[in-house]
């Protein structure tokens, strides 16, 4: 799974989302990888499913997925939960925070790959490369650029160390 911009859902739309995906972790535990992201989700330990969901996704205008993915397992039985509950059609719930909780939950972090090198506009969002000799070869506007530095990307790039740092700690 990879992906360039990450930032925070309209809480509006996802009101029940992480209570529902907190039913499915506690009856679904053997679905949830080993070196998961959780953590970036929710202000809780990655071995946990309590705390509150902060909103973060990854943006789907730009992800890259293995289509097994969304064809696995705990794919499958985490969207037919999810379906069942009625958040599609009543609250919205988009492809956004669905995939990203996905991910999030069933790839551990070291498959999740943050294209930090790629730039992206969107007429709300712009992302530039992070690295300053890759952005000299693209129109970006660095300084309209918020994404990098926000909480959601920021969390991610922590999260995601602490996580990888573990997994090799104990190996």
């Amino acid at each position: 799974y990879a992906w360039n911009i990450a930032m925070a859902e309209f809480m509006e739309t996802v009101p029940s989302l992480w209570d529902v995906t907190q039913q499915f972790i506690r009856s679904h535990r053997d679905t949830v990888a080993e070196h998961n992201m959780l953590e970036w989700l929710a202000d809780a330990d990655s071995a946990s499913d309590s705390g509150a969901y902060n909103g973060c996704h990854f943006w789907s205008n730009f992800e890259i997925v293995d289509l097994s993915f969304y064809r696995s397992r705990e794919y499958q039985l985490f969207f037919d939960y999810l379906d069942r509950s009625g958040g599609f059609f009543y609250e919205r719930w988009g492809d956004a925070p669905v995939h990203s909780i996905a991910a999030s939950l069933f790839l551990n972090a070291s498959q999740i790959h943050y294209f930090d090198d790629i730039g992206y506009y969107h007429p709300s969002v712009i992302t530039c490369p992070a690295d300053a000799q890759t952005r000299g070869r693209c129109v970006c506007d660095s300084a309209k650029s918020f994404v990098q530095n926000g909480f959601c990307t920021v969390r991610y790039k922590q999260v995601r160390q602490k996580v990888l740092d573990a997994q090799h700690a104990a190996v």
